[in-house]
C-alpha cells in the first residue's frame, strides 16, 4: 500500500464512470469529496465518496475500504473526517446518505446496496473491509460486522454494540471504540472494554476530550493507524518498519515525560495505548514492564478505585432519569402513574452543576457534564420519538426538560412555540418564541415559512416579538 511518502506528485486524475442516471455520466474524481454517488442498480440509494488523490495513478491492485454510517444519514460528514486518514494510508471511504437511526430493514438495504456498488466500481481488498459509525451509526457498523462476518475491523464512535447483535466469543474482527470523556455513553464504552477483555477480542477504547459527536479528524486518523497495525499483525499488509518505530519512539518518550512530571495515571494510559497499537507488531516488553509497575502505585490504584465509584454513581443517576422519562408516556395512557415535576429535574441539574463547579477531582467534573448531556439528549430523543404518534401531547414535558438542561439553546423554545401554536395557546407560543429569539434565533423565514408557526403572524403581539430580532 502506498503511504504519504510514496505518492506521486500529480494531485489527482479522474475517471468517468457510468451509472444508471439516464444518459448522464457521473464523474468520480480522486482527491475530492463527492457528496452523492448514486448506486448503479438503485439510484434511490446514494453515498458520499472519497478516493485518495493518487487513486487512478497508483499501481495498487486492491484497496482497503471503510464504510461509514451516520445516525442522521449525513454521509459527507464522516467521509470528510476520514479524508486525512484516507490520504495517509490509502483507503476508499464511502458514507451512506440513506442509513439513519430507525428500523433495521432499510438500514440493511442501504448498506448492502452501497457495498455492492463500491465493489462493482472498484477493486477492493476482500480482507481489508471495515465499517465505522457514530452513535446509532456505530451500532449499525458493529451489527453489520457481526452479521456479515467478512469485515476485518470496526471503528465505533460514541456508542458500542447493538443489543440485537452483541459481542460474543466467536467474533473475528478487531474493534476500536472512540469515546469523548463528556459523552453520556462514556460508561457504556468502559463496560464494553471489560466485556471485550473477557471475550479476548482484539480491541482498544480510545478516550478523547469531547462530547457526544463524531471525533476530530486527528482522532480518527489515530484510529485508522490502529487498524493499520492490526493489518500488519495479521499479515494483511507489509509491515512499515519506519512507521512502527516512529510510533514507538514518540509514545515511549511521552510515557517517560509523564513519569518525569509525576503524572503516573497519564503515563499508564499512554502505556496501555502503545501496547494495544504495537501488540504483535513489535517487541514491547519494556513498555509492558513500565505499565505493570505503574499499576502497582498508590496513585494509580486510587485513580482506578475512584473511576469505578464514579461509574457506579453514574449508573444510578441514569437509571433514575430513564425511569422518569418512561413515566410520562405511561401517565398519558393511565393518568395514574406519577411523573417527576420540573422541580425534581431542576434538583438533578443542580446536583450535576455542583459536581462541575465543586467536584473534588476532574472525574467528578466530567460526571456532572455527562449527567447534563444525558438529560438533554434523552429529552431531545424522547421529543422526536413521540412526533406523529398518540404520545405527541407529551412533547411539552420533554421540551421543558431539554430547556432546563440547555438554558441557552434555541431549539427547545422554538419547538415549544410550535407545540403551543398547534394547541391554539398563542400567548404561550409567543412567549416561547420570544425566548428562542432572546437566545439567538434570527431568521424570520424559519417562522414565517413554517406551516405551524405561520399562524402566529396574525396575532397583534407577534410583530413586537419578532422586532427583537432586529434589536438583538
Amino acid at each position: 500500500m502506498l503511504t504519504g511518502t510514496a505518492k506521486r506528485t500529480i494531485p489527482y486524475l479522474f475517471l468517468i464512470l457510468f451509472s444508471t442516471l439516464g444518459s448522464r455520466a457521473q464523474v468520480l474524481e480522486a482527491g475530492k469529496l463527492i457528496p452523492e454517488v448514486h448506486c448503479m442498480n438503485d439510484s434511490n440509494h446514494h453515498y458520499a465518496l472519497y478516493l485518495p488523490s493518487y487513486f487512478y495513478e497508483s499501481d495498487v491492485e486492491e484497496w482497503p475500504v471503510i464504510y461509514a454510517f451516520d445516525a442522521a444519514a449525513r454521509g459527507s460528514l464522516p467521509v470528510e473526517l476520514f479524508r486525512e486518514a484516507a490520504e495517509k494510508y490509502g483507503y476508499i471511504i464511502a458514507g451512506s446518505n440513506v442509513s439513519e437511526n430507525g428500523p433495521w430493514e432499510p438500514i440493511l438495504k442501504a448498506a448492502e446496496t452501497m457495498f455492492k456498488d463500491t465493489e462493482a466500481r472498484f477493486k477492493i481488498d476482500p480482507k481489508r473491509r471495515y465499517t465505522t459509525g457514530f452513535s446509532g451509526g456505530a451500532r449499525v457498523a458493529t451489527s453489520l460486522a457481526v452479521l456479515y462476518g467478512t469485515f476485518e475491523g470496526v471503528i465505533g464512535c460514541g456508542a458500542g454494540f447493538s443489543n440485537n447483535y452483541p459481542p460474543h466469543f466467536d467474533l473475528d474482527f478487531s474493534y476500536i471504540g472512540l469515546i469523548g470523556n463528556r459523552d453520556f455513553n462514556y460508561r457504556e464504552m468502559q463496560n464494553l472494554d471489560n466485556r471485550l477483555n473477557k471475550y479476548n477480542i482484539s480491541h482498544y477504547i480510545y478516550e478523547f476530550p469531547g462530547e457526544h459527536d463524531w471525533p476530530s479528524a486527528q482522532v480518527i486518523t489515530d484510529a485508522v493507524t490502529w487498524l493499520e497495525f492490526r493489518a500488519m499483525e495479521n499479515e494483511l499488509k507489509w509491515t512499515d518498519y519506519g512507521m512502527r518505530e516512529d510510533f514507538y519512539e514518540a509514545n515511549h518518550q511521552l510515557i517517560l515525560d509523564f513519569i518525569g512530571e509525576g503524572r503516573e495515571y497519564d503515563a499508564s494510559k499512554q502505556c496501555e495505548k502503545l501496547i494495544s497499537y504495537l501488540h504483535g507488531v513489535r517487541n514491547i516488553s519494556e513498555i509492558e514492564k513500565i505499565f505493570e509497575n505503574l499499576n502497582k502505585t498508590d496513585a494509580i490504584l486510587k485513580e482506578k478505585k475512584n473511576l469505578a465509584k464514579i461509574l457506579e454513581e453514574e449508573r444510578d443517576y441514569y437509571l433514575q432519569y430513564s425511569d422518569a422519562f418512561v413515566c410520562y408516556r405511561i401517565n398519558y395512557e393511565d393518568s395514574m402513574t406519577p411523573v417527576k415535576p420540573n422541580s425534581w429535574w431542576k434538583e438533578q441539574l443542580k446536583i450535576a452543576n455542583s459536581k462541575i463547579t465543586k467536584g473534588d477531582n476532574p472525574t467528578d467534573t466530567l460526571l456532572g457534564r455527562r449527567m447534563i448531556d444525558f438529560i438533554w439528549r434523552t429529552a431531545h430523543m424522547q421529543y422526536e420519538s413521540v412526533q406523529g404518534t398518540e404520545y405527541q401531547p407529551t412533547s411539552r414535558y420533554f421540551l421543558e426538560i431539554w430547556a432546563m438542561a440547555q438554558p441557552d439553546a434555541i431549539s427547545p423554545y422554538y419547538f415549544l412555540a410550535k407545540f403551543y401554536t398547534k394547541q391554539g395557546r398563542y400567548d404561550k407560543a409567543l412567549k416561547s418564541l420570544e425566548a428562542a429569539i432572546d437566545r439567538g434565533l434570527s431568521d424570520i423565514n424559519l417562522i414565517e415559512n413554517d406551516s405551524i408557526l405561520v399562524n402566529l403572524i396574525m396575532i397583534p403581539e407577534y410583530q413586537q416579538v419578532v422586532a427583537k430580532m432586529v434589536t438583538n
